[in-house]
């Protein structure tokens, strides 16, 4: 797919960085992936995420649906042609997704900055047990961490969410934004 002068700014961090926050701090034009995990508290249909069965997203992968799917922590993500197409149409968006499928983008759209969103892993843990996580999903989404952080070389962008910082952290991003 052939970049316009739209961009499409793919951001990961681990479980808890702030990426969502920050991002929806920055722009309202963002990517809705579905996923078969279960909902959070807080989290609004279609707003966070499509939440469907394991079933349904078979479908969506066997038809041929999914420009890009990924598997964390047990649950399945994946972003549909259609909703890459429309956001792009309505000016600069933003996904929310992992290294893989920052990469999965890359090659698909020509207009995409990376950008990587790194907090210390005490940081984190203390985010998620704040937004009411399970001990259990936090023990498997910290067991990822590592591997996460080691892939922020792979990015175009890398912004240190630092506690009590949020405010500067969105300015960040913000002027990385408007720069690109």
């Amino acid at each position: 797919m052939q970049g316009g002068q739209n961009k499409l700014f793919l951001v990961s961090g681990a479980s808890g960085s702030g990426k969502t926050t920050i991002m929806r701090s920055v722009m309202d034009n963002e990517l809705i992936s579905f996923t078969t995990r279960q909902k959070r508290q807080g989290e609004t249909e279609g707003k966070d995420y499509i939440f469907i069965s394991k079933e349904e997203f078979d479908d969506l992968y066997n038809n041929n649906g999914l420009i890009e799917w990924t598997e964390y922590s047990g649950n399945y993500y994946g972003l549909t042609r259609e909703e890459l197409e429309t956001k792009l149409s309505q000016g600069d968006c933003f996904f929310i997704c992992d290294v893989h499928g920052m990469k999965q983008m890359k090659r698909m759209y020509d207009n995409c900055i990376s950008i990587f969103i790194y907090s210390e892993k005490q940081d984190i843990e203390n985010r998620m047990r704040l937004r009411g996580d399970s001990e259990e999903n936090i023990l498997k989404r910290m067991s990822t961490y590592e591997d996460e952080v080691f892939n922020l070389v792979y990015y175009d962008e890398v912004v240190v969410n630092y506690e009590g910082q949020l405010e500067e952290t969105i300015q960040k991003i913000k002027d990385i934004v408007e720069e690109r």
